[in-house]
């Protein structure tokens, strides 16, 4: 169960993992046609391709099978990127699906292949996933060179180094049989400290699917995503949006873009103005040639092309251009996609990829940062980016992940400098697979989410554990489209809106953006803030309209057990205001769902500490207590924050 009576459609990003350098090879060709039955048009001529893998192990000092492999055939990236001289789209194969699989123990793989895909790949490249590899990250004061500060046998193993706040971050990629070897040479080195390189992992308009439903059988529009949160036919968020100003830059970092997609427009991509196009020089001299659209961290070249399908399907969300007469309707009018790669072809990375990608953002321009991707423990490096893009007025917002536990827990996500962003369903509940906890500050619709897919790939193929037919996403005649659920898929929703009201309004700082997401947000679930949906599901017309400098917050941090006047109290711990404070009150109440309420005490002015003490004696009668906080804005407004107190 998927939550909100959708189809169950697995969650599709936030994957661990990472990629080795093991190479595969190919052999036995064997050409075979299938014809169709009568009056049918034959079957597409297809070649069996036998993948033969194997892997370098350094403790046996000999290769042997590469079993359990993860390959996909890359027929190639385009040879261009958007804005060099004679750049056309080109959409061609966007019809094919993936050629990938998972290598035996023999470390094989038969895959059948069209015999026009065939036919070219003499020059193809074979991308594979594997975790030999180890993964650290070593951190120097102030700014310093990699070759002054590590021993020489370690600079083979030395990866991009990253500066923020003062210190330097030198990520180091070390084949795991190594590593205890080496490990004396990490030790001697004058760090502020070493950790774990952590794995992340990767809406009236003419376009036909906005306007229907059942495409896939399913009992409500195509695009209910965007459609729940505002943008409709009639009526829409989109008709507040003002009709001039300057586009609000929006960097997707993910698995890059295919930006040949039918529904990428070439105008809504970011332009550095720094740069001119193809000339082999880093004109505007920030360490980067020819970023022209942006930049691919993970094989540190200029063409961040899309081979997992991730990236564009997270960019369709808001960028899919609208009223076109094709496919589908994107949310981020008059927003511009800065395209920054920072996974490979399987949608894994490494903390140090993401970091680079948010800074390289943060540096040119960008107003809103997407990561739909985390990992499975917390980043330094990460942390540090994100407050460092904070600082330059970026929105951040973060995927709460997919896991369906706390979501503090988790890289990324949780971090008082971004807005995590959790699942709904169609029923406006949190998404069973959704993370949750104190961090998460907003919703968006996550399941049975469509959007757009990159050619040649198929976003749910091979991800483990995942009961998944092959193309079995793929939507429309043409099989440029996919659906799929996760949290990666709701944060573009938020995103999108924060681009259109950062176009309204420029001149809103990050953290004015962000309060009027959560304060103009529709409350679900629980009454007031609370730990699945946060404020509520993003609002968009409602965000646009807001005032940004009214506000009222509530919130209950915790409770401590003290001795107050002789006896046991519990005290209360929160903040609470509004910028035109009238009062709160704190009630509490029986049960899970209380029916009554007594009030304790009134307060008439903002606190942010100890709101008050409640002596033991109240809650006698019953095991499960909820305290309530109410914050009442001189407007009438009110906000509420309900706390579950468990007795032993």
């Amino acid at each position: 169960d998927n939550g909100g009576g959708i189809p169950p459609v697995p969650p599709a990003d936030d994957n661990g993992g990472d990629d080795g350098d093991d190479n595969g090879g190919h052999d036995g060709e064997n050409g075979g046609e299938n014809g169709g039955d009568d009056g049918d048009p034959p079957a597409p001529p297809v070649i069996n391709l036998t993948i033969k893998a194997t892997s370098a192990t350094l403790a046996q000092g000999a290769n042997v099978a590469g079993a359990g492999m993860l390959v996909q055939i890359n027929t190639g990236d385009p040879s261009q990127v958007p804005g060099d001289t004679g750049a056309i789209p080109d959409d061609s194969g966007s019809a094919d699906g993936e050629l990938s699989g998972t290598t035996d123990a023999n470390g094989e793989l038969q895959l059948e292949v069209p015999a026009a895909v065939a036919a070219a790949l003499g020059g193809t490249l074979l991308n594979i996933d594997t975790t030999p590899y180890s993964g650290l990250v070593m951190t120097f004061a102030g700014e310093v060179d990699a070759a002054s500060v590590l021993p020489g046998e370690l600079m083979p193993y030395v990866q991009q180094a990253v500066m923020f706040g003062g210190n330097t971050y030198i990520p180091l990629l070390i084949p795991e049989a190594m590593v205890a070897g080496l490990q004396g040479l990490i030790d001697s080195a004058n760090t502020l400290g070493v950790e774990i390189n952590i794995c992340i992992d990767p809406k009236p308009l003419s376009d036909p699917y906005f306007g229907t439903r059942g495409s896939w059988e399913q009992p409500y529009p195509d695009q209910w995503a965007i459609q729940r949160v505002g943008f409709t036919q009639r009526d829409s968020a989109w008709d507040l949006v003002k009709p001039k100003g300057e586009p609000v830059i929006v960097a997707v970092v993910d698995s890059g873009l295919d930006w040949n997609h039918r529904e990428i427009d070439w105008d809504s991509l970011w332009r550095n103005p720094g740069e001119v196009p193809g000339n082999g020089i880093d004109d505007d001299n920030n360490g980067y040639i020819d970023d022209t659209i942006g930049w691919d961290f993970w094989d540190n070249d200029r063409k961040p092309w899309d081979n997992d399908g991730h990236g564009t399907f997270v960019a369709g969300v808001m960028f899919a251009n609208p009223d076109n007469g094709e496919g589908i309707a994107g949310v981020a009018r008059h927003a511009r996609l800065m395209v920054l790669k920072a996974m490979n072809a399987f949608g894994h990375t490494r903390a140090t990829s993401v970091a680079q990608a948010i800074k390289y953002a943060a540096d040119n321009g960008a107003r809103v940062i997407n990561l739909s991707l985390g990992g499975p423990e917390s980043s330094t490096v990460v942390r540090e980016a994100i407050d460092y893009a904070h600082g330059k007025n970026a929105v951040v917002v973060v995927a709460a992940g997919n896991e369906a536990v706390p979501a503090e827990n988790q890289s990324v996500a949780g971090l008082p400098n971004a807005l995590t962003v959790a699942a709904t369903g169609y029923d406006d509940t949190r998404s069973v697979y959704s993370n949750y906890g104190a961090g998460i500050d907003l919703a968006a619709p996550g399941d049975d989410i469509l959007s757009l897919r990159a050619r040649r790939t198929d976003l749910l193929k091979n991800l483990p554990g995942v009961d998944y037919e092959t193309e079995s996403a793929f939507v429309g005649e043409d099989r440029r489209y996919y659906r799929a659920s996760g949290t990666s898929f709701a944060a573009p929703i938020v995103s999108g809106v924060a681009a259109l009201v950062i176009a309204n309004n420029p001149e809103l700082s990050a953290d004015e953006v962000m309060r009027v997401l959560k304060q103009s947000a529709n409350d679900v679930e629980t009454t007031g803030v609370d730990h699945f949906t946060g404020y509520g599901i993003v609002d968009a017309a409602a965000a646009l309209k807001a005032d940004p400098d009214v506000y009222v917050e509530a919130s209950i941090s915790g409770v401590t057990v003290a001795e107050r006047e002789g006896a046991q109290a519990l005290l209360v711990n929160g903040a609470m205001g509004a910028d035109r404070f009238e009062k709160a009150t704190i009630s509490i109440g029986k049960g899970e769902n209380p029916d009554e309420w007594e009030q304790i005490t009134m307060l008439k002015k903002p606190i942010n500490g100890e709101l008050t003490g409640i002596p033991a004696t109240r809650f006698a009668g019953a095991k499960v207590w909820i305290i309530r906080l109410q914050v009442e804005h001189k407007n009438g407004q009110t906000r509420e924050f309900r706390f579950r107190l468990a007795l032993g």
